[in-house]
């Protein structure tokens, strides 16, 4: 369902059955119509209409009746037709605007077979209420467009795209069908990603990286079509979110890579936090201590205890504690921050200290956004390139992925100062910008067939 009123429930809703005697664009029309003197009742009424899907920080997302434009509450039924589909002429979409012209850019066709012709009406109800009655004032084919995809315009910095991404798919995995068939297909691709990083992994960097380059420049694409049209439009979301951060990633991390050696450090990590494990009952007794804000802040100036208050305060630690959190209600085997010790959890001093002193470096000094939810780190799903695998519907923040990364460089740097940024870069940078070239071109197609494709040429040539 699209809207949470009753009232509202269409059998043009994802994973309702159509009638036959409604599948028809004719018949989508006048329910249309229908639902728009029903919203306007509604909006007289001064009654809020929220919809079933939350956005990405779980707050109720609903109809902008304030924004809806006159045009929309006064359209016939034969105007809101012309809208939801017009005719090509002579093989060529006419110029004026039409739903099902617009979906084109989402790779989204008109199906041949009659028994998906169901779902694409489905499509077409949905992108009109959405587009006209919850985002008006955003073009969202526009905005979700192949243009977009370049990395200033992306994953982070493109939030939106992906709270609109989110919307469009969590509606569309309504349909238990498409919902099953869409989380195979993921954990075929994560498979298979797992896989080609595992094999990255073992290889000589340097000498891999032009072999790489050549693999995919010689490669050619052969054209699949999603057999649904409800998969066609995930594919595309999944794609574009893929894609786009693949391509955040790689250019922030080729300029982390390129800025030279670490710093030398002033103050040095206290050789008794290489030693020892925190219960989570002593963080803050240890936030608050004088050596770790020295250490974070790289200052040797006595602090004063107002000084550490406003520190334990800071986005810094509550970034820390967020990844905690996240530590401790995540089922995953390899955790971030936590450690597991003794049927206790247990905290690493050196490795909290590291992650502190990492975000002041990257939030202050290199003004990276990293965006801070208070509801959960929903889409933060892997620490490290070999998880992959792991069964998870939306990827994690490219600045989150960024910073553990460099963190856990730092990290290493701190246990021995004798590790450089090459060794980083040999150790960990280069294996990720090969896995983020493959991924690069591999997202940047239409279908999963395609990429499924792509993916296991690169296998049959490592």
């Amino acid at each position: 369902m699209l809207f949470e009123i009753e009232s509202l429930q269409s059998c043009y809703d994802f994973h309702q059955k159509i009638p036959d005697e409604k599948q028809s664009i004719k018949a989508l029309a006048l329910e249309i119509y229908h639902q728009t003197e029903r919203i306007l009742e509604l909006k007289e009424q001064h009654q809020r209409v929220f919809c079933c899907v939350h956005d990405m920080k779980d707050q109720p997302l609903f109809i902008d009746d304030v924004n809806v434009s006159p045009a929309t509450w006064n359209r016939s039924v034969l105007e809101i037709q012309e809208i939801l589909y017009r005719k090509k002429k002579d093989g060529v979409f006419q110029k004026q605007f039409s739903l099902n012209k617009a979906l084109t850019a989402f790779h989204v066709e008109e199906p041949e077979n009659n028994d998906e012709y169901q779902y694409y009406l489905q499509l077409l109800y949905f992108f009109y209420m959405t587009c006209y009655f919850i985002y008006p004032k955003k073009n969202l084919f526009k905005f979700l467009s192949d243009d977009h995809y370049y990395y200033v315009r992306s994953f982070d910095e493109g939030s939106f795209q992906q709270e609109y991404m989110t919307f469009i798919m969590l509606n569309v995995l309504m349909d238990d069908n498409t919902q099953l068939s869409f989380y195979r297909q993921c954990h075929r691709l994560e498979c298979l990603m797992y896989e080609i990083s595992t094999i990255v992994e073992e290889y000589e960097r340097e000498s891999l990286m032009p072999v790489i380059d050549a693999i995919i420049n010689r490669y050619t694409v052969c054209q699949h079509h999603a057999s649904s049209v409800l998969l066609s439009l995930c594919d595309y979301c999944y794609h574009y979110t893929m894609y786009s951060y693949c391509l955040a990633l790689h250019h922030q991390l080729e300029v982390y890579m390129n800025e030279g050696h670490y710093e030398d450090l002033k103050i040095f990590p206290y050789e008794s936090w290489k030693h020892h494990y925190l219960s989570l009952d002593e963080l803050d007794s240890f936030l608050m201590s004088r050596q770790l804000y020295a250490f974070c802040k790289q200052d040797s100036t006595k602090s004063e205890v107002r000084d550490r208050l406003k520190w334990k305060d800071s986005q810094a630690v509550i970034f820390l504690k967020a990844l905690i959190d996240y530590d401790l209600h995540d089922n995953a085997s390899k955790k971030l921050v936590v450690d597991f010790i003794d049927h206790e959890y247990k905290l690493y001093p050196l490795k909290i200290a590291v992650i502190l002193k990492t975000y002041l470096y990257l939030v202050n000094d290199q003004k990276l956004k990293i965006k801070i939810d208070n509801h959960r780190f929903q889409s933060f799903r892997y620490a490290l390139i070999e998880d992959y695998h792991q069964d998870k519907l939306f990827i994690s923040s490219m600045a989150l992925r960024l910073f553990l990364l460099i963190a856990m460089g730092e990290y290493k740097h701190c246990i021995d100062f004798d590790y450089d940024k090459d060794d980083f870069i040999d150790e960990y940078g280069n294996v990720e910008i090969i896995n983020l070239k493959i991924f690069e071109k591999a997202y940047a197609m239409h279908s999963y067939e395609e990429v499924v494709d792509f993916f296991e040429y690169i296998l049959s040539c490592l």
